[in-house]
């Protein structure tokens, strides 16, 4: 039994000898009403003629139906006579008006069912065949949805009748089904969105969120797979940052620091609708993280991060330049492909900062040394300290002028504003627009250190002379320059 999901169905509206109706607009329409169906188009075609193929595919079929008539008949009737009474379908005569039918069901239906809805013989119900390797047939019903206008070159190649689209009713937009099957083609060739989808998001990164704004139908049909694509595309695919950038923030209880991590994240990513992840008290599993470009760590002291993660696991988390490799976080592995770090928390700076480079036993009772705290300040290149009416900014100078200074800091002290303010008496676009201005210097300084790292020289032809002697011995360097002092000039030599 076959037991497709598209169907193409031509009557003529009637019998083309015996004048009987066929098909009536009103039994198409009923469709409308099967739960079943989920997209259905339809036309009157009116305006053809038929062509020399149609009379010699007519002729064709009379002749093999007079081959199939019993002998007794055919002893009555000879082949002309059969012909001349069955075979109507002449060149340059007009063919009478007949429907063309398309819809895509939500299950696999077996022919006579459709038949049994519209109330007409079965032969005249027709189950698409897929094209080559395609299951879902979307591909199949856009070839037929273009049939319905007769648009296509090869269509327009036979000379046949170009109907217009308003000539085409439908229960959806079927002309963008077909704009969009054609951007789809121009970029990906004949494949089903499906494939596309899947494509988009295991090689190109797409979001799952992206997918079900762009189509809903496809994200539907195909969100347990594509979850998994997404999955393996940030396990395995998604790029890790060439630079990442890790910004504290200190301040007591309720003084807008999860409001000014926030507002910082929006202000480096503001063309994301959903720029950060947040992580915070048992949330250290990182179930759920999407690849966003913004981790926001919430009230994390300086032992927790320590015993949590280990300090070599939290170094390689806050490495400037991170590796492609999974952390171990609570009850698996995740693989962080976040170029910035947001840690909030109520320890003072400099305590948070001794916390982790200074001695601690881990969850085995091993004791750990302390580590350079150079270490941990280069690491975290961008502080704010939160107060109830102001705020200072520090910038590590080692890191910001390219130095060994990692254990001082460009303040910038007394920046007026309250995020916890702003929380509390703004919203929508006003507070917006305020919290843009407060984190501005934050977002300069992020950019000052991407223009740091940008500006490293690539090309062997640019290396700088201070490097051309590296790699070789002192003394022999010393000799070199020793004789181009005392080098001097002999004619003919």
């Amino acid at each position: 039994m076959v037991m497709p999901k598209v169907f193409n169905i031509m009557q003529y509206c009637k019998h083309p000898i015996t004048g009987e109706v066929l098909i009536t607009e009103e039994q198409i329409k009923s469709l409308f009403e099967r739960r079943t169906i989920k997209s259905l188009a339809y036309i009157l075609h009116d305006e053809e003629d038929f062509d020399e193929g149609d009379e010699e595919n007519d002729l064709n079929r009379c002749e093999k139906e007079y081959e199939k008539l019993p002998e007794e008949e055919k002893k009555e009737t000879s082949l002309e006579e059969y012909v001349k009474k069955n075979h109507w379908k002449k060149a340059g005569n007009k063919k009478p008006p007949h429907f063309h039918v398309v819809f895509r069901t939500d299950r696999n239906t077996d022919l006579e069912t459709v038949a049994d809805w519209l109330g007409i013989p079965v032969q005249y119900v027709d189950g698409a065949r897929y094209r080559k390797g395609e299951r879902d047939g979307q591909l199949t019903f856009v070839d037929l949805l273009r049939y319905l206008t007769h648009e296509s070159e090869k269509e327009q190649a036979k000379g046949k009748h170009r109907y217009p689209d308003e000539k085409v009713i439908a229960n959806f937009d079927w002309r963008k089904m077909i704009e969009e099957a054609d951007v789809r083609a121009e970029k990906y060739g004949n494949i089903s969105p499906k494939k596309f989808y899947r494509d988009k998001v295991l090689n190109e990164g797409m979001t799952i969120a992206e997918v079900k704004a762009d189509n809903l139908e496809a994200y539907n049909e195909d969100w347990v797979f594509l979850k998994k694509c997404r999955n393996e595309y940030l396990a395995n695919t998604a790029p890790m940052p060439d630079f990442r950038i890790n910004i504290y923030l200190d301040g007591a209880g309720g003084i807008g620091k999860n409001t000014a991590s926030k507002a910082i994240a929006h202000a480096l990513f503001p063309d994301l609708e959903k720029s950060y992840f947040e992580v915070g008290g048992e949330n250290t599993s990182f179930e759920g993280y999407d690849g966003e470009p913004v981790i926001i760590w919430n009230d994390f002291r300086s032992a927790d991060m320590v015993q949590r993660f280990g300090r070599g696991e939290l170094f390689d988390i806050l490495d400037p330049h991170p590796t492609d490799a999974r952390h171990n976080i609570k009850y698996g592995s995740v693989r962080l492909t976040n170029p910035i770090n947001i840690i909030n928390g109520i320890e003072p700076y400099d305590k948070f900062m001794d916390g982790l480079s200074g001695e601690y036993t881990d969850k085995r009772g091993f004791i750990h040394k302390c580590e350079d705290k150079s270490q941990v300040n280069r690491r975290i290149p961008i502080i704010l300290c939160l107060r109830e009416s102001d705020y200072d900014l520090l910038f590590n100078k080692g890191v910001f002028n390219g130095t060994r200074e990692f254990n001082q800091y460009i303040r910038y002290n007394g920046l007026v504003g309250s995020f916890a303010r702003v929380s509390q008496r703004l919203s929508g676009e006003a507070k917006e627009v305020v919290l843009v201005d407060m984190t501005k210097p934050v977002v300069d300084g992020v950019a000052k250190l991407k223009e740091n790292e940008i500006k490293k020289i690539e090309n062997v032809e640019d290396i700088p002379d201070e490097f051309k002697n590296y790699g070789k011995k002192k003394e022999d360097v010393q000799t070199l320059e020793d004789q181009a002092k005392n080098w001097v000039w002999t004619p003919g030599k």
